[in-house]
């Protein structure tokens, strides 16, 4: 993600998470990605501190926070990690320093 604006990594994010495991929001699992790492994410625009207050996640680990947020069942959440995980490698296939940069 490096410098991108939270609100526009999301907009990658869902459709790329959009159907990976039955059931599971995609907007539900790009909060949980980018809550995942809020403590070590640099937020110097206003609107990235507005995503994170939306999202509300102090930080931790992806698949804990899709538990927490209600998203996923505890004995789900492996299953559903390695679902998610061929969607995220096919969003770095790129040697572009922006997920953005895809999408144009």
């Amino acid at each position: 993600m490096g410098d991108d604006p939270l609100g526009e990594v999301i907009k990658v994010l869902i459709p790329a998470l959009d159907g990976t495991v039955p059931g599971l929001d995609a907007r539900v699992a790009a909060d949980a990605l980018i809550g995942a790492f809020a403590d070590n994410y640099r937020c110097e625009r206003p609107e990235d501190l507005e995503e994170l207050e939306r999202i509300g996640y102090p930080g931790g680990n992806a698949l804990e926070n899709l538990v927490d947020a209600g998203a996923v069942a505890p004995a789900d959440i492996v299953p559903a990690g390695l679902t998610i995980l061929p969607a995220l490698a096919r969003l770095c296939l790129s040697d572009s320093v922006s997920i953005l940069h895809l999408t144009a």
